[in-house]
């Protein structure tokens, strides 16, 4: 069922996720991007502000000021704060015996995201399936574990999404609670128990039938307009198929391998690990994981030999994993559409215009 939540409601919702113990994360304003930080009222949301992005371009401007989420993306995704950019797996102790004892660690909060985007939301379905198949993630699953997300469905995208060419746009499952914006409010249901619980303690009404048919619209037109598009080919084939074509050449020499590309994307989970002395005992290593890239020189460094030596090789690997083989080890490929790659890219390469040239024969 479909309920309608007003605008001025929203501030419940919060109140109702803090007595369950979550810390609220929700975007925000800081330095002209939208980031997604601690949220302690509903007046800290973007009120009023549409991104406008272009290949190499992030800008804010004014929107609807009766509005908090008429814009598409910012910089920061939910990556940042299950698969930490630096974080101790564990510490290492010498014992008197001479033997090694591991401690692990393993820190995880009560975390409820408000305003999450669709894209970003399948983004975290693709980390699933990476740090949690298998022998699972520790730290990432302590922390999926203790998440609740509120996700607003995009009724505007910038000029560089291309989320429904990914079939992401919309999204049914992986959030407890799904919002769309409409005047005055938002239109809203549930997805699991816990978000069916939050919306019974809200006693709201429910959605009138033209509240559902505006709000499905905004989103069905939204996804509509959209004007990138990926070549309709089976990527891992065409691409590996490819794999000597001139293209390669003219994107790297565009591209100075800066690695902004893989920092900003919600689905990237390149890293390395390090070991440090503690400042608690000098009988104590702690062993870190940290953020790494596939565009990093030493990235692919074994054997004495870098795998990937040049921009050229480096960029292929990226491009044709995230779109080919990652869907061969994942099931899904590894791109959402949220276009960031593109918007944060010092050299405005576009990822679609790139694979669209090189899936030709």
């Amino acid at each position: 069922m479909e309920y309608f939540l007003p605008h001025q409601k929203l501030t419940d919702v919060l109140n109702h996720l803090r007595a369950e113990q979550y810390r609220c994360i929700g975007p925000q304003v800081r330095e002209n991007v939208i980031i997604y930080d601690t949220l302690q009222s509903v007046d800290q949301l973007p009120w009023g502000v549409q991104d406008k992005q272009e290949p190499g371009k992030y800008e804010l401007i004014d929107s609807d000021p009766s509005l908090a989420f008429s814009w598409s993306n910012g910089i920061s995704s939910l990556k940042s704060f299950l698969f930490k950019q630096e974080e101790v797996l564990w510490y290492s102790r010498k014992k008197e015996d001479g033997k090694i004892q591991f401690e692990p660690v393993v820190q995880s909060e009560r975390l409820a995201f408000v305003g999450v985007k669709p894209c970003d939301v399948a983004a975290l379905q693709r980390q699933d399936r990476i740090f949690l198949s298998g022998d699972a993630d520790k730290n990432y699953q302590a922390r999926r574990e203790n998440i609740f997300i509120v996700m607003v469905n995009c009724t505007y995208s910038s000029s560089n999404c291309f989320c429904a060419a990914t079939n992401t746009g919309k999204v049914y499952s992986g959030y407890d609670i799904a919002m769309t914006e409409i005047s005055g409010g938002f239109v809203i249901h549930d997805a699991s128990g816990r978000g069916s619980s939050i919306i019974q303690k809200l006693n709201l009404a429910a959605a009138l039938k033209e509240q559902i048919k505006l709000a499905n619209e905004l989103v069905y037109k939204n996804q509509k307009n959209q004007i990138k598009k990926l070549p309709q080919v089976d990527f891992y084939e065409k691409l590996f198929k490819n794999f000597d074509h001139l293209h390669w050449k003219n994107i790297a020499k565009r591209c100075n391998a800066c690695g902004n590309c893989t920092q900003v994307c919600p689905t990237c989970f390149c890293h390395k690990t390090m070991e440090f002395p503690s400042l608690e005992s000098e009988e104590m290593y702690e062993h870190t994981r940290q953020w790494d890239s596939c565009f990093a020189e030493d990235h692919s460094y074994m054997h004495e030999n870098a795998i990937h030596p040049d921009t050229l090789s480096r960029y292929r690997q990226w491009l044709i994993h995230k779109f080919g083989s990652w869907s061969k080890q994942f099931g899904a490929m590894g791109c959402v559409g949220c276009g960031r790659c593109i918007t944060w890219c010092q050299q405005r390469i576009d990822v679609t215009e790139e694979l669209k040239a090189l899936c030709e024969d």
